[in-house]
């Protein structure tokens, strides 16, 4: 799902002044930076390209699309915080990816993650993600854990 060009919350940038990613590879769709802390929402079409393949027919959202969104929000957090740094965040280990329960298409997806140094160019993040499921007839299904994340974004420079 193509996302707005419009500031996130809480952000004097937009989403793609914070990330290089673009097109379906923009999987964040807002951020708020609060002190080492970041929330954000991601969502996904049942019209993304991969989704079309991704169980045709019973479409389900990949686990690697929730890892990624928790990394860009690591990388808004970066961008936002260390504006005077030069360079790249980039996913560097997953250090624990727990799945808790299938993202369908269309679910809104809410991330809430801590971020810290870990080194000199290295930055921890961690936290959860919670989905709004909706029943099969689009009622309300709750509000559960969808995601359980330790990731370590590197922040490299200079080429390849």
């Amino acid at each position: 799902m193509s996302n707005p060009a419009s500031p996130c919350a809480a952000l004097d940038l937009p989403l793609e002044d914070c990330l290089p990613h673009r097109g379906a590879a923009l999987f964040v769709q807002q951020a708020a930076v609060e002190g080492a802390s970041i929330r954000g929402e991601a969502c996904w079409s049942a019209e993304h390209p991969v989704l079309q393949g991704h169980f045709p027919g019973q479409a389900i959202v990949p686990g690697v699309f929730l890892i990624e969104a928790a990394a860009q929000l690591g990388g808004v957090w970066i961008a936002r915080t260390h504006a005077g740094q030069q360079g790249l965040g980039v996913l560097a280990s997953v250090r624990k990816a727990l799945v808790h329960r299938l993202v369908m298409p269309q679910e809104r997806v809410r991330y809430e993650l801590q971020v810290t140094a870990a080194g000199d160019r290295f930055f921890s993040v961690r936290g959860h993600a919670f989905g709004a499921a909706t029943t099969p007839e689009g009622g309300d299904a709750g509000d559960g854990k969808v995601l359980t994340i330790d990731l370590l974004i590197a922040v490299r420079t200079g080429p390849g």
